[in-house]
């Protein structure tokens, strides 16, 4: 048996048909079924609260890491070649570097769990422990690298309008920037695990339009329920805030990273194509 091509001339179609004298075991293509959304959904938000908690427990303990002593640093401005600068524009610049360095440590614990997490989730929500590892894996360098550097360029630039009239929309951007870039990378490790290539590509804006929404979100809920606190701080200012943000953060991404690469493109598969039984 062959696969045969029917040709009527001008009529001629492009599909196969099974025809007698078929070998048993002949190579066909065969479409991979979408995945079930309900599991996409279970995988990703699982891992994004999973990611969230995690990410705010590790950075507490973390975000007191470096400290700036003024006992110390009073005594170094004492010394020959700190003559020329001021104990307190020494104190401040101590104190700025210290910032900068445990916001880079807790976003970078926040970028490196939610990498690994959402990276995993996408190759579970498809049965592809092959693809959870690659895709973790690659969530795990990313979130960790841009979770660290972005803090570092973006928090000494915070504290240049420290000694300006407080504008509470600066911190904003500043928290919106920072998570922004994070949640790209969940949402590209997301997709990688999914849908392969294609989905990182469009994981990859969504995660960071959703992390945006997400920080809109967080400053609306944060001026309802504590409307005595002023958030200038390169980081939320408070336990509890740091929790709600990274919460509304991650939600809002995975639902623009779901809805993004949800519709998966089907993956075509060489298997066997078993013949008709004869009557």
């Amino acid at each position: 048996m062959s696969l045969e091509e029917p040709q009527h001339g001008s009529q001629r179609r492009s599909d196969f048909r099974i025809k007698p004298g078929h070998r048993e075991g002949m190579a066909g293509a065969v479409f991979v079924p979408p995945v079930n959304p309900w599991r996409v959904w279970l995988c990703a938000i699982f891992s994004g609260l999973l990611a969230g908690v995690i990410g705010w427990v590790a950075g507490e303990r973390a975000s007191r890491s470096f400290h700036w002593e003024g006992r110390v640093q009073v005594e170094k401005v004492n010394g020959r070649d700190n003559r020329e600068r001021s104990p307190a524009g020494l104190l401040l610049e101590s104190r700025y570097h210290a910032e900068a360095k445990n916001t880079a440590l807790a976003m970078g614990i926040l970028g490196t769990v939610l990498g690994l997490t959402l990276g995993a989730a996408g190759g579970l929500s498809r049965s592809s422990p092959r693809a959870a590892a690659v895709s973790g894996l690659t969530g795990f360098l990313l979130g960790a690298a841009v979770g660290t550097a972005a803090p570092l360029q973006l928090v000494p630039l915070f504290y240049r309008f420290v000694g300006r009239p407080p504008n509470p929309a600066f911190p904003l951007l500043i928290h919106t920037a920072m998570y922004a870039l994070i949640g790209g990378v969940g949402g590209l490790a997301f997709g990688l695990g999914l849908c392969g290539p294609g989905g990182a590509a469009k994981g990859l804006p969504a995660g960071a339009m959703g992390a945006i929404l997400g920080a809109i979100i967080y400053n609306v809920v944060h001026t309802i329920m504590f409307p005595l606190e002023w958030d200038l701080s390169p980081m939320p200012g408070k336990g509890v805030s740091r929790l709600l943000a990274h919460l509304c953060v991650v939600l809002s991404s995975i639902a623009c990273v779901v809805l993004a690469t949800a519709e998966r493109v089907p993956t075509l598969r060489r298997g066997k194509v078993l013949p008709e039984e004869e009557s």
